[in-house]
């Protein structure tokens, strides 16, 4: 893809300084054009100098939300301190990315998803009193996370890359520094490189499995006592981080923080150098086989019916392969399997007339070759004639 050869040369710059102007305005082969300002349910959109569409600000209701898909990008504080917004999906076509600061402070702002493919979260652009308890990223985040993009997100518990294998340029300094809460976050085997400080303070983020070919990088000039992955919490005082001689979380419990690393490799030589436990990778799984996101339940529910069957209908979900229909057995108190079926349709025949069925659907992926069950859609209660 195209973005990925563009972008590789700002990785380094990105990632080290975080509040990195917004990637659009780094190519000077898009023509410019000139727009007026516009807004489509309560998104301001607005055209930067490159050609770029953006989200400017946000003047809706809140909630959950969607950046419009004609956004290539959320511009710099867009929803900064926005206390109304609750989720927000960041769809396939916001590729270039979310700005520094865009999403910084907004108190009730749970959960972010990000559909596709996107170039970069910008330094700040989640950071400081939000309250994100979950990430999901659908593909990948070609130049990376930047520098503080989650800072002192106290109550983020997991970040998922929906794709083990997916493609990240890196995690800058600091990105998840302060993730007092984080306790899961499946490390992409695509992931380049690991900047100082980037997990300080998440003493529940243990242990953390490193992909084999994860790059520790040292940028800060401040001593030894910043490293790319450090668990140690640490105590403020005059602006200034003091390092804890024992390893403490923020009620002064110890704990031993420990690492998951392939012979051999870069994060090995760290903890070494460091004095971090570790143990190595199984050889029979990869760093991130442990890690799946399963596919969200059915929805969008229609029914057809006659004397003896009913024809179900649903939503396809992206992603599945196929779907699992479930028929309520009133005699064993279960639902139990009645058909795989590979398209969002399925009739059941063979019922009495004027009887109530409840099924379920779960919809299908395979993994290494097998299918995995998403979430189960909720009951869908049907009469016959």
């Amino acid at each position: 893809m195209k973005i990925k050869k563009i972008l590789s040369g700002l990785l380094a710059a990105a990632l080290a300084f975080g509040a990195m102007a917004v990637l659009p305005s780094n190519f000077a082969d898009i023509s410019v054009t000139a727009s007026a300002e516009t807004t489509k349910d309560g998104f301001v959109l607005k055209v930067d100098d490159n050609g770029y569409t953006y989200l400017a600000y946000y003047e809706g209701k809140g909630g959950d939300i969607t950046i419009p898909e004609e956004a290539a990008y959320v511009g710099e504080k867009a929803f900064y301190e926005n206390k109304d917004i609750t989720s927000v999906t960041i769809p396939k076509t916001c590729l270039y990315g979310v700005s520094s600061y865009a999403f910084s402070k907004c108190e009730n702002l749970k959960k972010a998803a990000v559909e596709g493919d996107i170039a970069m979260i910008n330094g700040d652009g989640f950071s400081d009193r939000t309250a994100l308890e979950e990430v999901h990223f659908g593909g990948d985040v070609t130049a990376g996370i930047g520098s503080y993009a989650f800072y002192n997100c106290k109550k983020l518990k997991t970040v998922v890359f929906a794709d083990p294998g997916a493609a990240a340029g890196g995690i800058g300094i600091g990105a998840f520094l302060g993730c007092e809460e984080l306790t899961s976050i499946n490390l992409p085997d695509g992931l380049k490189e690991i900047y100082d400080c980037a997990f300080l303070n998440c003493p529940k983020l243990t242990p953390l499995t490193v992909p084999a070919g994860t790059k520790f990088v040292y940028s800060l000039d401040d001593g030894d006592e910043y490293y790319g992955h450090m668990y140690g919490y640490q105590k403020f005082k005059d602006s200034e981080m003091i390092r804890l001689e024992t390893m403490t979380d923020k009620d002064g419990k110890e704990y031993s923080p420990k690492m998951i690393v392939t012979k051999g490799s870069d994060a090995e030589t760290y903890c070494k150098n460091n004095g971090i436990k570790y143990e190595y990778v199984s050889s029979s799984s990869s760093s991130s086989s442990s890690y799946y996101e399963k596919l969200p339940a059915p929805t969008g529910f229609k029914a057809k019916k006659t004397a003896s069957s009913v024809t179900l209908s649903w939503g396809a979900v992206d992603g599945a392969e196929a779907y699992w229909v479930y028929l309520y057995n009133s005699e064993t108190g279960k639902y139990e399997k009645y058909k795989n079926v590979s398209s969002a349709k399925c009739t059941i025949k063979g019922l009495e007339s004027g009887t109530k069925y409840k099924f379920k659907v779960v919809a299908l992926d395979k993994v290494d070759g097998k299918y995995k069950a998403g979430k189960s859609s909720k009951a869908v209660s049907v009469t016959t004639k």
